[in-house]
């Protein structure tokens, strides 16, 4: 391969790189953001702390970071690193107009139903999960954003391709999807959550 020449990969291959990078970023926000709970928290910290940890993380990323890979994924296309091999062509005539509501309901639900499933195991098995165990299942946060992603991508870029990388409807800005993607969630992560005590016939919340 010549200098300043790059490589092309297809659509599948795309899916692949953005789902692998989006984890591992997310992955050290969601670690650091653990240490700094409980760490803070120490050996106080409660079912509510852990499933309050995991939901924050399923709740921002889940439902966000889905039209954040569709916007990498755009980008990638129109600097023309990625070609549309034939079985991944989906017929679309344009791009998906708004990624935004597209994703973003689906991901509220999948996250609902995911912290929900959680929630019965911690409160009905009266299990509470240790600090590790939280963060990694925080990870699985992968797994309803990866359903997601594939289930739009193909149609997305298919449709850019077929009115032109430069042509298609604006979408909305970068600026909003870095704040709401990465930015708020990270100060989620960062702000200390309530540590609830119980106390017989009273619930008593400390002030921050």
């Amino acid at each position: 391969m010549s200098h300043g020449a790059h490589r092309t990969i297809n659509v599948h291959r795309l899916l692949k790189e953005q789902v692998a990078i989006t984890f591992v970023v997310v992955a050290l926000i969601i670690a650091a953001g653990a240490y700094l709970v409980f760490k803070v928290d120490g050996a106080q910290y409660t079912q509510f702390t852990s499933l309050a940890f995991v939901a924050t993380c399923f709740f921002s990323f889940v439902a966000f970071l889905p039209a954040g890979t569709l916007f990498a994924s755009r980008a990638e296309f129109a600097k023309g690193h990625v070609v549309i091999a034939a079985d991944e062509k989906t017929g679309a005539t344009a791009p998906i107009a708004d990624t935004w509501s597209k994703t973003v309901p689906l991901g509220l639900a999948l996250a609902a139903v995911s912290t929900a499933v959680l929630g019965a195991l911690i409160y009905g098995l009266g299990w509470t999960p240790s600090p590790l165990v939280t963060t990694l299942v925080s990870f699985l946060f992968v797994a309803p954003y990866a359903c997601i992603v594939p289930s739009n991508i193909f149609r997305d870029i298919d449709g850019l391709a077929a009115v032109g990388a430069m042509r298609g409807q604006r979408v909305t800005s970068t600026s909003a999807h870095v704040w709401m993607s990465y930015i708020v969630p990270n100060l989620v992560l960062r702000r200390r959550p309530y540590r609830l005590r119980h106390v017989p016939g009273r619930l008593h919340v400390p002030p921050q």
